[in-house]
């Protein structure tokens, strides 16, 4: 376990949200950045569509907080099940 120390404090300064169809149905269908028709992006395993998926909406948020990607030194990332793993191969490209 690593600590980490802020020399200033953080902030969001972009954020990007992509959903599904069944997503889109939903009360929070108006805050959504994208909704997307093909929820596996083309992927053949849900595993491999959750990553692809937070790269995806990675990239969005990189996008419009006006950076580029070798300017990010930290995200934070998870999903409803706590489990981390699609988190960190999204991190990998």
């Amino acid at each position: 376990m690593k600590t980490i120390i802020f020399k200033n404090k953080p902030k969001i300064t972009g954020w990007y949200s992509a959903a599904g169809k069944v997503e889109s149905e939903g009360p929070l269908a108006a805050t959504f950045s994208q909704i997307v028709d093909d929820e596996y992006f083309g992927c053949k395993t849900h595993e491999e569509a959750e990553r692809k998926m937070l790269k995806f909406a990675i990239l969005g948020a990189i996008k419009d907080a006006k950076l580029k990607k070798e300017n990010i030194d930290i995200v934070f990332a998870g999903d409803l099940l706590n489990q981390i793993v699609s988190s960190s191969f999204a991190m990998r490209w």
